[in-house]
């Protein structure tokens, strides 16, 4: 009898030692994914303020730092110019492009094209503006936090207009 008792709190030691190493793993798994896909939304919005601000010849950021409208170009056979904006509202950010300038809000009946952002540049900008030369001016500094399921990975980073306008570009 003493070893049928002794048999079964041994094997209900190891049932409870199987369990907590699952639970373990679980919440390890849920962690990695949130920590995926809050890095997937901040290479979303890099890559894409990276590849329209390259192209750009102007851009310039909102007193808040929270919106960024570009002059990009476009080249296929003939040279065309794009006006894009982001702006960053409540935790999301949103886009809009067009042949003019955006208009003021780009937010209402938009789609965010990612969630989960605070601006860390001060009083929730996200965006910041390089000042002093016509070149400095060029340079978008990045800051936000990309927060998904309870993880948080920091978007810092900066990029350069670098298109030189000949003739004239629409002002956007």
């Amino acid at each position: 009898m003493i070893e049928l008792i002794v048999t079964i709190v041994i094997a209900g030691m190891f049932v409870g030692f199987l369990a907590l190493m699952f639970v373990n793993g679980l919440q390890a798994q849920e962690q990695a994914t949130a920590r995926d896909t809050a890095t997937g939304r901040a290479n979303v919005v890099s890559s894409q303020l990276h590849s329209s601000i390259r192209h750009a010849a102007t851009i310039r950021v909102s007193e808040s730092g929270t919106r960024v409208d570009a002059t990009v170009a476009q080249v296929s056979s003939t040279l065309t110019w794009e006006c894009r904006a982001w702006k960053l509202s409540g935790g999301s950010l949103y886009y809009s492009v067009g042949a003019t300038a955006r208009p003021a809000n780009i937010v209402t009946g938009r789609n965010p094209i990612a969630t989960g952002l605070t601006g860390i540049l001060g009083s929730g900008a996200g965006f910041q503006q390089g000042t002093g030369s016509v070149e400095a001016q060029k340079r978008l500094t990045i800051g936000m936090d990309v927060a998904a399921g309870g993880q948080t990975v920091r978007l810092s980073d900066a990029v350069t207009a670098q298109v030189v306008i000949q003739g004239s570009a629409p002002t956007c």
